[in-house]
């Protein structure tokens, strides 16, 4: 169910970003958060469950997202080119 609605919130992120939209960076940062959020959810989950496999790869997934965020997420708060694009 979760990941169900990570994909909800993914294809409207994208819909945002693409129509450059005024509120896609908001959104972009929010897109980034709430799959580390989830990420730490599922691990989590995986452990509990003794599922040792799934939780090693979702940890995989989790390093990825926290690396995607640190870079992205910055970027999307500073970068000029973003404000110039974001308008409408």
């Amino acid at each position: 169910m979760v990941l169900w609605g990570l994909l909800v919130f993914t294809v409207y992120t994208m819909i945002q970003f693409f129509k450059e939209k005024k509120d896609a960076p908001k959104i972009m940062i929010a897109f980034f958060s709430a799959s580390i959020v989830t990420s730490f959810f599922l691990l989590l989950v995986g452990r509990l469950a003794g599922a040792d496999a799934f939780a090693a790869a979702t940890g995989r997934g989790l390093v990825f997202d926290i690396v995607r965020a640190g870079i992205w997420i910055p970027y999307f708060n500073v970068s000029k080119r973003v404000k110039a694009t974001f308008v409408n």
